[in-house]
């Protein structure tokens, strides 16, 4: 999960959970672009490690993220602030990390093409066999192709939103209760989380018959790709989870919008060991 899509949910939901008075956005306007860390120690305590994806709590990996997505903290009052990064427009956010993201590719890119045209001429200078030459200017020419490509990932990204993914089917499953999910998931009393019961006999065979995993971790991670955040269940019944997100609730007019709402930002996987 990026950066700044934590940073959003976590400021969305912090007047919700009570913690607003440690971290929130710096006023109460809808294009608000800037947030304040009001108790830093709070923060990196209690706030941090319980809302952050993937595993990684280190607050250092905040800090070293706030400056890669190009989070400017103002003098003034203290505040962090990025012009992408608007209070009432997740597009935007999710805007932002795709621009830091590929211009990151692209300059690795741009790197590698460099350097061939360095190798190339070197080969030219001492008259080296012509197929030399002719590898490493096949290896330039897909390096060039390679750039085409990641100019062209924003708008690949926003895939045809007729398919029916993960959220979308999750959304109607739930809407129409007992009758498909068996009680497994259903939606809190104020419409706003679902509530998910790995425990259920039936909850395997639901996973299997309408997802591809049958696994309630891969289907955990499933819900945390797509920036669900787990929550204290206030519901009453212990054995549900208990999962929130911002655009993800009862009542929706058109839940295809999900597909653009809801948009799939992996988490990093930790590397296998060595062995």
């Amino acid at each position: 999960m990026f950066l700044p899509i934590e940073l959003y949910h976590i400021l969305n939901i912090a007047p919700h959970e009570g913690f607003d008075h440690i971290i929130s956005w710096n006023w109460d306007d809808k294009n608000c672009k800037s947030f304040k860390i009001h108790d830093r120690e709070q923060f990196e305590q209690k706030v941090w490690p319980k809302y952050s994806y993937g595993g990684n709590h280190c607050i250092d990996r905040f800090y070293t993220l706030l400056k890669h997505f190009r989070f400017n903290q103002r003098s003034t009052d203290d505040s962090y602030y990025n012009d992408m990064f608007c209070k009432n427009d997740i597009q935007q956010c999710i805007a932002l990390c795709r621009i830091i993201f590929n211009s990151k590719k692209l300059r690795n890119t741009m790197h590698n093409m460099n350097r061939n045209d360095d190798m190339k001429s070197q080969i030219q200078e001492s008259k080296a066999p012509s197929m030399e030459a002719s590898k490493v200017t096949t290896s330039i020419n897909t390096t060039r192709s390679t750039i085409s490509a990641i100019q062209l990932t924003t708008s690949a990204s926003t895939a045809d939103t007729k398919i029916i993914r993960f959220p979308v089917k999750l959304f109607y499953l739930i809407q129409q209760g007992d009758a498909e999910n068996n009680g497994v998931c259903q939606w809190s009393n104020n419409g706003r989380n679902i509530l998910i019961n790995p425990y259920h006999p039936a909850f395997q065979s639901f996973l299997c018959q309408h997802f591809k995993q049958c696994k309630w971790l891969s289907f955990q991670r499933q819900l945390n790709n797509y920036g669900f955040v787990h929550m204290d269940n206030d519901n009453g019944a212990a054995e549900f989870k208990c999962y929130h997100h911002l655009d993800f609730h009862q009542g929706i007019k058109d839940p295809m919008a999900l597909n653009d709402r809801l948009p799939y930002l992996p988490t990093k996987r930790k590397k296998a060991r060595a062995g």
